[in-house]
């Protein structure tokens, strides 16, 4: 019922948990990565929070390769 008052589909509602579950993911890896310091933490923290997603897959795909 909850579901079709904001009209969502159960696929939708679990990708839109999994992208949640990433961007958590990704933040918290950023806020305690040692390697990161000063602006580059700042610069990827607001990358990921102002990009939602997209910043996390960013942080994801191009810091955590290294």
């Amino acid at each position: 019922m909850l579901l079709a008052v904001f009209g969502l589909g159960t696929q939708e509602l679990l990708l839109a948990l999994v992208a949640l579950a990433l961007w958590l993911w990704m933040l918290v890896d950023c806020l305690r990565n040692r390697s990161l310091r000063g602006n580059a933490k700042i610069a990827w923290v607001l990358i990921i929070v102002m990009l939602n997603v997209l910043g996390a897959l960013l942080y994801f795909f191009l810091k955590k390769s290294r």
